[in-house]
Order: C-alpha cells, then structure tokens, then sequence
C-alpha cells in the first residue's frame, strides 16, 4: 500500500516538475519556479502523510485492542477522580455562566468531581458571581506562579498544596487523578467524561481491562454554535478536525494536544512540570513534550464541547495570529530541536509542518505573483514551456491532488473541502503579517504579548476595529485590482487574441483560481458588515 500510495502521489508530481525546470529561463522565472516547487514538495509529502495515516486509522478500528465502554468501566470499579480546570482571562461572567451551568449538567459522579475556575483576569465581578451563583465551584487566584499566560494560569491550580508550595506530592489542594481542560466559553456535553475517561484503558479480546499507562491524554474536537450562515473562513475547522486530527491518530503515538476538550492523566502531566512554557501555544509544546517522551495521546472524534469562534475579522486574525506565533515560538526554540530528535520521524514531520507552516506563505506569495506578472512581461511564469505542454504536464497531477481531496472529504459536505482548498491561499496575506510580527520579537526588538481572543456580543465594532479590518483587507483588495486590470488590458490591447502560446489563458486560469481562494474574506467582511457574522 506504502508503494502504491507513493507512486500515484509522487510520480505526477515529478513528471511536472520536471518539465517545469527543464523549460526554465533566466530572470524571476528562477524565483517562480523554487517556489512553485517548495510547494509542491511540501503539499505533496503533508497530502502523503494524510493518506497514509488516515489508511491507518481505519486499520485500527479492527485491531484487537478496543476501548471499553463506561459500563465495563464501572463494573470494573474504575470510576477515577476528575479535576476540571476552566482558565479564563477578561471573558467575563455571561461567557462563563454557559460553560458552568453546563458543568453542572455533567452525568457523573458529583463527589468525583472538582470544579476550579481559575480567574487570571483577578476580577472582582467574576469572584462574587461564583461565590453566588455557583457555590459548590472554586475560584483561584494565583497562588504560587506568576506569568506565561495560560500555561501558568493552568499550572498554578495544578500544583496548588495546602501549604503553598510545590510540594505536590502529598498535599495537593484540588484532587483528581485526571485533569478536564475546557476553555471558559466550551460548552460540555453531558457524557464528555464517560466518552474521554474509557480511552486511558483497554479492552482486549479475553475481555480484559487494562489501564494504559502509557497514555497522556485524550483530546477531542472543538464545534462553535455561534457560526451563522456560510462558514466563509472554515472556523468550525471540520477538514482540521474529521480529516487531520484522525490521519494522525492513525500513527502510533496519536494526536497534537488542541489545549480544550481535553483530559489528561494528571500524574503524567505533573511529572513533565505541567504546561510547557516559551509558547503562546501551550497546548501544542506540551503534547511535543510528551510525545518525544514515549506518550501516547488517544483522539475521540464526536462532539463533546461547543463554544464560540471569533465574531469579526479583526478577532479571527488575532486568534489565527496567535497560534502561528506559538507555532513559530517552538520551532524556532532550542528545546525544539533536542525534543524532535527524539520522535519518529512521521512525528517531526508533523510537529514542524505545524509550527513553520506559517512561512510557507512567502514561497505561496511569490507563486502567486508570477501569473501577474506573466501579463505584464511576457513568458516570465512559463518561460520556454507553451500552453499546451503545461496543461498536459500539470492536469495528471492536479488530477491526483483532486482525487486526495474527494477522499478526505469523502464524509464532509462539499462546502468543507471549497473553503478547505480556499483557506491555502486566503491565509497568505495573514501569514506574511504573522511573520513580519514574530521576526523582531524573536530578534529580541520587541516583546511576544498573550492576547484571548475577542468573542464578545457587541453589534457594532468599535471604529479601531474597523480600521483594523480595512488594512487587513488592503493586499486583497489590491491584488484583486491588479489581476483584473491585467488581464483586461491584455484582452483589450489584442495579445490575448494572439495567444498562440497558451501563456494568456494558463495566467488567467490561475488568476481567476487566486480570486476565488481569496474570496472568503471579502465575502465574510460583507456578511460581517451587512447581516452580522
């Protein structure tokens, strides 16, 4: 199947690619053509991945072991002790009423459960709320640990001892062997512990049940009930979620930790110092952390939790701008290297594609620069390569990547896989603003800051934020007039009608290819602006 897998993807490939170079000429056509194969490589290798995994994980429905059902679990007696941490910043108290009346409805054992909000935002409103509304929850301020965001908000509850120290060991002031991360908008399903808690154990074919101590945590999908009309940026990250999330489950040592919707073994959790620091993205370096370890993760893929995406554009490219600085953060940290040297190699693939994705927008950029410019200056996309030749070259394995994309949307709806194949380019213009923030703070010129991300209710966004959102749409809109003149002054000025090359039309296919990937965000300003999000 390896074999298989790898001629189909990569011997199309090739061939393009070959082609491409063997028709090179001097100038940008250079530029065009490292780019154009950086992206191709890496697009190829991550699809590879995916196929490879995904036939994995189908493989391990049918394996011997299997997880138990809860039943099996009580009968057994292993009904564990749950710790449920909600770190909240600045929400404020109407977010947080939803999340903890649903915790409340949580079918499990009441004396087997504790509830810890931890309150960084150190807010009097949020306290007295607690106090009244919610007696039997706990409110925690810092305590021993000062710093690092969400990590550190997190770790503080964790390692809280009846005796302020660290001394964890014996004297731990919140009990639970395992510890419920939620974000303080998720909103818990009822059965989120019953279908999470079984995957720490085993069930073998004798009947058996056996705890895996080897097992982490288990993590499980984000949803968002605040998402109306067309999910025009994909922020219910379904191709994330049923596509990725599962072909990596399929590898040994499973999942990247999401940082919500997630339970951990707490001992294990502990004994690695809790959440890793030197992110923004805590989750993701902690899981790394792990995993080089020897841990496994385990990955549920139904419904558990459901909360609230970013209301506007301005709140979306901060959230987004959030992870890819966290992203960055840990690649481009020492601990980085001496970590990954330590996983499978499927395992460094998959930790630094996540982390450096973000760069990959520049080889993205320049891509997307040579059609314009092909219309400007003639044969500086194609150089020595006709029309013709192209197509013949490239449709086997636009073909190929086509048929990859059908069979991992092959359970999603075909909404999911326009905006999954929209979102490789409409993030091109975040991701180079992303880049252009993180290179002086890494360089030390300026300081990495922690921002939430912006869910509140408001109607209209204040007039900062609208000027926000025009210069995040600037480069759309100006790389939307610049392929439009183009190509109508070449139609217009007759080289179109003499294209007896094919150039004029390989250009405008791909502009118009370009637009329509970078349409979702115009579309979502529209429908922000006109009807709400």
């Amino acid at each position: 199947m390896n074999i298989l897998l790898a001629l189909t993807l990569w011997s199309p490939l090739s061939l393009y690619l070959w082609a491409r170079w063997r028709s090179v000429c001097a100038g940008y056509n250079v530029l065009f053509l490292i780019s154009e194969t950086i992206v191709l490589l890496v697009g190829c290798l991550n699809t590879h991945v995916l196929m490879e995994g995904t036939f994995r994980y189908e493989k391990k429905k049918e394996s011997m072991i299997e997880t138990p059902a809860w039943t099996a679990l009580e009968e057994a007696g292993e009904i564990p002790h749950v710790l449920v941490i909600i770190p909240t910043y600045h929400e404020g108290v109407v977010v947080l009423q939803k999340t903890l009346e649903a915790i409340q409805r949580i079918d499990y054992s009441p004396e087997r459960i504790t509830v810890v909000v931890g309150d960084d935002g150190k807010d009097d409103d949020v306290q007295e709320f607690m106090h009244t509304s919610f007696p039997s929850f706990i409110y925690h301020r810092r305590m021993l640990l000062e710093g690092h965001a969400k990590a550190g908000n997190i770790n503080d509850i964790l390692f809280a001892s009846e005796d302020t120290t660290m001394n964890y060991i014996n004297h731990l002031l919140y009990p639970g062997d395992y510890v419920l991360i939620l974000d303080c908008d998720m909103i818990p399903e009822p059965d989120i512990l019953k279908n999470l808690l079984p995957f720490f154990w085993e069930k073998e074919r004798s009947g058996e049940i056996k705890k895996n101590d080897q097992c982490a945590f288990v993590q499980s999908p984000q949803a968002f009930y605040n998402i109306h009309g067309f999910d025009w940026l994909g922020q219910h990250y379904l191709f994330f979620y049923q596509v990725v999330q599962r072909a990596y489950s399929g590898f040994h040592l499973g999942v990247p930790c999401c940082g919500t919707n997630v339970v951990f073994h707490r001992k294990t959790l502990m004994d690695i110092g809790g959440f890793q620091y030197g992110s923004v993205t805590e989750d993701f370096n902690t899981s790394m952390l792990l995993h080089s370890q020897g841990f496994i993760s385990r990955y549920y893929t139904g419904k558990t939790a459901v909360g609230m995406a970013p209301l506007s554009l301005v709140g979306f490219y901060e959230q987004r701008k959030r992870w890819s600085t966290g992203g960055l953060q840990i690649v481009f940290s020492p601990l980085f290297y001496e970590r990954v040297q330590k996983l499978p190699m499927v395992y460094k693939w998959i930790y630094t594609f996540s982390g450096a994705s973000p760069f990959l927008a520049i080889f993205l950029f320049c891509l997307m620069l040579g059609p314009l410019l092909d219309l400007f200056y003639h044969r500086t996309f194609l150089c020595h390569l006709d029309g013709l030749h192209y197509l013949f070259f490239f449709l086997p394995y636009a073909l190929v990547y086509l048929a990859c994309l059908l069979y991992f949307h092959r359970s999603l709806s075909w909404k999911v896989m326009v905006t999954s194949f929209q979102e490789t380019l409409f993030m091109v213009f975040l991701s180079l603003r992303f880049i252009a923030s993180f290179v002086p703070k890494k360089l030390g010129f300026r300081h990495f800051t922690f921002k939430t991300t912006q869910k509140s209710l408001e109607e209209k966004p204040p007039p900062r934020e609208r000027l926000s959102t025009f210069f995040i749409l600037l480069p759309y809109i100006l790389f939307y007039t610049c392929a439009i003149s183009g190509i109508a002054m070449k139609g217009i000025t007759g080289n179109g009608n003499r294209d007896r090359d094919g150039s004029f039309f390989v250009d405008t296919f791909w502009l118009v290819m370009i637009m329509a990937q970078l349409v979702p965000i115009l579309f979502y300003v529209v429908q922000e602006t006109v009807g709400g999000p």
